[in-house]
């Protein structure tokens, strides 16, 4: 996985975490894909879900707080 991030910032690496939860499947797969094209490498399961087990711990809780508090509010508050 380190290789595939070599090049992220704190934000972008926070980005990124944010798209492997949203579609954690999908997002195994393509990254599986391009360790294995890109660098010859395989990415196990177990390797993906440590990843994101152990980058959760270092999400800003304030993120974590506000993203559960706009997904509760009504679709009709501004």
């Amino acid at each position: 996985m380190l290789l595939l991030c070599l090049r992220l910032n704190g934000h972008r690496l926070l980005q990124f975490y944010e798209i492997c939860m949203i579609n954690r499947e999908s997002m195994y797969q393509s990254l599986k894909s391009e360790l294995a094209n890109v660098h010859q490498k395989m990415l196990t399961i177990s390797d993906y879900v440590t990843f994101l087990h152990e980058i959760q711990r270092y999400i800003p809780l304030t993120r974590t707080i506000f993203q559960h508090a706009s997904s509760s509010l009504p679709s009709s508050t501004v």
